[in-house]
């Protein structure tokens, strides 16, 4: 009876040490994008978070916001055209991009 409680309890723990690295990291990639504030070096953030989420695919099912911003901003195709050409950034783009940014989740 042991065995299992301990299997539970070692199961419990890395599944909870897993989602706490998940969420440190996205809260750091988060960070990184909101302070990039030159609309020429978004190109790295952009993709550390379309990497990220290449890694961990199963917070694609779990979040809309998750999903809602890989399709609108990491799916796009003028930035994966393009990058950070000038063109494609207006304030009202770039402030949509915050606001869906503030809104990823790990959980």
């Amino acid at each position: 009876m042991l065995g299992i409680v301990e299997k539970i309890v070692t199961w419990l723990y890395e599944y909870f040490q897993k989602r706490r690295s998940l969420e440190t990291e996205l809260e750091g990639l988060k960070a990184g994008l909101r302070m990039t504030m030159i609309w020429k070096h978004l190109d790295a953030p952009l993709h550390t978070l379309r990497d990220f989420f290449i890694r961990n695919p199963r917070l694609l099912e779990k979040s809309f916001e998750n999903m809602l911003f890989v399709n609108r901003w990491l799916m796009d195709q003028h930035w994966q055209a393009f990058g950070s050409d000038s063109g494609i950034w207006t304030k009202e783009r770039w402030d949509q991009l915050h606001l869906d940014a503030n809104s990823l989740q790990a959980a």
